[in-house]
């Protein structure tokens, strides 16, 4: 049976390896689920560049951030990202990126960006990164931090309010559809 999880493996000489595997929730027992207390999860509008190197979390995450009502240009090389962002700066109005990619970090996408448009709010997705951490993003500049991997209900919320303090208009809780609390 194949239940939907991944394996990531990351290795280099004299830096060890680190694995990261993903798999899928679990549904809880019924009695659990009813307890729950639902609310809506954000959804909204407006366009969002996304940037991760691995096509299957771009996929995932374009496809949840398409399910809120986003517009989403989803890219695997920050390189040719910043490209876009660059030729056309006014047409998107979030960015979130992985920190770890090969040839750009998120925090150097991150820095160049806010370089072409001071006011873009910049998301930072990491699995884990011993070199930037919610505070030092913060200092950077950088309006949102989230540990992957991702929930529809992180995505959600987090652009929105990155969006709603910025002060473009986002529906409350208009939700794209219920989730757990925990969800």
């Amino acid at each position: 049976m194949n239940y939907g999880g991944a394996l990531r493996i990351d290795s280099a000489a004299g830096r060890g390896t680190a694995f990261d595997i993903y798999l899928p929730v679990v549904e809880p027992e019924l009695e659990q689920r009813e307890s729950q207390v639902f609310r809506p999860v954000p959804d909204g509008s407006g366009r969002v560049l996304l940037v991760d190197d691995e096509f299957v979390l771009l996929d995932v995450g374009r496809q949840m951030l398409a399910h809120l009502g986003y517009e989403v240009l989803a890219l695997s090389d920050p390189r040719e990202a910043l490209m876009a962002f660059v030729a056309q700066p006014g047409q998107f109005d979030v960015v979130i990126t992985d920190m770890t990619m090969p040839q750009m970090t998120g925090v150097e996408l991150a820095r160049r960006v806010m370089e072409v448009r001071p006011d873009m709010p910049v998301i930072l997705c990491t699995g884990y990164s011993e070199h930037v951490d919610k505070e030092r993003a913060q200092r950077l500049g950088i309006r949102g931090f989230m540990m992957k991997p991702c929930t529809l209900r992180m995505f959600g919320e987090m652009v929105h309010r990155v969006l709603r303090a910025q002060g473009q208009p986002v529906a409350e809780n208009s939700g794209a559809g219920l989730s757990p609390e925990t969800g």
